[in-house]
């Protein structure tokens, strides 16, 4: 009887310690990187990136790019409305042509001046001879010592009426020349601000952003489009003080954006 009781004791005792064991999980151990988030405020941007910026005032006449377009150097993006400007353009060509006109030598201010100087040397040739003969009549005493001295005066006048004439000529001849090279000057000044309505490409790149479409009015100084590297972007993030310490030169970064969630860059 006393066995009997001892042994079921004792399979009591391995029954409630069986029982009260306790459960734990069960994990395996392995080695991986670390990665660390640190949240920072930037700006993403195309690398070599550079803004379309309009130079004149007027409409966006035509479009010819959407972004994420890809485009060559030189390539027409944005045409603006240059109806103004090529008034202007009209306007020179018509001033370059009045004055090439004005300064030929056929021209009807120098024809007018080149007759003033043909009458104004007969004068003086005519004034000079009646001078040699006053001043051998004065040796016989044929005439007056005024009569000679007026016969001078007016020699002198006809010879200096002939510089003043020449000079004229000259100086008009100058101002008409140098107004010539003005109009031209001015026309090609007119013809290159033509071109400045029309937004190209600098260099090869990719369409990233557009800030005005087809019918918009720009003003001077309006960002049109951005544009830069088709394959590289910069990545510009201010982090705080207390996570600087966490970043390291030439440390490999994965950076996510609130916008695209399990997107790393």
């Amino acid at each position: 009887m006393t066995r009997k009781i001892t042994a079921f004791a004792f399979l009591a005792i391995i029954l409630f310690t069986l029982g009260c064991k306790p459960k734990f999980d069960e994990a395996m151990p392995k080695m991986a990187p670390v990665t660390e988030a640190v949240f920072a405020s930037g700006s993403i941007e195309p690398k070599d990136a550079y803004t379309l910026t309009a130079l004149f005032d007027g409409f966006i006449q035509k479009s010819l790019v959407t972004e994420n377009d890809l485009v060559k150097d030189g390539q027409l993006l944005f045409q603006l409305d240059n109806r103004q400007q090529n008034t202007q353009v009209n306007i020179a060509k018509t001033n370059v042509g009045y004055a090439k006109i004005n300064a030929a030598n056929s021209s009807p201010a120098l024809m007018q001046i080149k007759a003033q100087i043909d009458a104004a040397k007969v004068k003086m040739a005519t004034d000079s001879i009646t001078l040699t003969r006053y001043q051998h009549l004065y040796t016989t005493n044929s005439v007056s010592k005024q009569d000679l001295d007026n016969a001078s005066l007016n020699y002198q006048s006809s010879l200096n009426n002939y510089k003043a004439t020449v000079e004229n000529y000259k100086a008009t001849a100058n101002k008409v020349t140098q107004d010539y090279i003005n109009s031209q000057s001015q026309l090609q000044n007119a013809e290159a601000g033509n071109q400045y309505y029309n937004l190209v490409a600098i260099g090869q790149g990719k369409v990233y952003q557009i800030f005005k479409k087809q019918g918009d009015l720009i003003r001077k100084g309006d960002q049109v489009a951005q544009l830069g590297n088709p394959d590289s972007i910069v990545i510009n993030l201010d982090i705080d003080e207390g996570s600087i310490g966490k970043i390291q030169l030439g440390q490999q970064v994965l950076v996510e954006l609130n916008t695209e969630k399990n997107k790393n860059l």
